[in-house]
């Protein structure tokens, strides 16, 4: 079954007359997908004539691959642990990509990491 959901501050997905086994119900997979955004899917047990709440959140994840630009906030806006963080840095390269950033270190080093390598560090922030 192909349900259609429009993007936006829509939470939920109302499916009726999906097929389960009485009982202890049927198992299904869930997947959403989305242009530019990681396909996302998880299993789900549906039991007959109940309201079923999901047993996972959607999370979508961007392409590495699709990323262009990011809106980012500047170096002053960044949290005192996020500055600190890139003050202290104290950059390898690994990868013949990285040299770039060798000797980097603050302001400097947050200013040229790119969107891809920007946004990467905002979200281990934002996880962390």
């Amino acid at each position: 079954m192909e349900v259609s959901v429009n993007m936006g501050r829509e939470i939920d997905a109302i499916i009726s007359a999906l097929p389960c086994r009485g009982g202890v119900g049927t198992m299904y997979r869930v997947s959403a997908s989305t242009r530019h955004y990681r396909d996302y899917s998880f299993f789900q047990t549906i039991t007959e004539n109940t309201v079923n709440m999901a047993s996972d959140d959607v999370e979508f994840w961007i392409k590495p691959g699709d990323i262009k630009d990011i809106v980012a906030p500047e170096f002053s806006a960044l949290a005192a642990k996020a500055q600190d963080i890139l003050s202290t840095a104290r950059m390898t390269a690994p990868q013949p990509d990285d040299r770039d950033l060798l000797g980097l270190s603050g302001q400097t080093l947050y200013d040229s990491l790119g969107p891809l390598r920007k946004a990467g560090f905002l979200n281990i922030l934002k996880k962390a």
